[in-house]
């Protein structure tokens, strides 16, 4: 499950980016991540922000390799104006863990 939100980070009324986030469920360690998409769609990598558990957040630069601990919190911030529409929505997010390459999608609504 995760968690969609949008926030309005200059102040102005209007949403100009949008979160998701995702608690690590499976278990402690390494995944190479490679692309995300929202609804199917690319997003530029210099658009996101990760944040993992209580580190600083980075930029993403494609393959950018994350460490989570099992139930650490792992928050995708995307620069997009206006944010997201309300209804349900769907982050795709292309990883390998080793030498295993899959795209994982995670939904949610706002």
């Amino acid at each position: 499950m995760a968690t969609f939100k949008n926030l309005d980070k200059d102040g102005d009324g209007k949403p100009d980016h949008f979160t998701v986030e995702i608690r690590n469920d499976i278990g402690t360690g390494s995944a190479t991540l490679k692309e995300m998409t929202i609804d199917g769609v690319a997003i530029p990598a210099d658009k996101i922000t990760l944040t993992v558990g209580n580190r600083p957040p980075r930029k993403f630069q494609p393959p950018t390799e994350i460490y989570s601990e099992y139930g650490e919190t792992i928050k995708i911030e995307v620069e997009k104006k206006g944010g997201l529409k309300k209804g349900e929505h769907s982050l795709g997010v292309k990883a390998s863990i080793g030498w295993e390459e899959q795209t994982v999608s995670f939904k949610g609504t706002i």
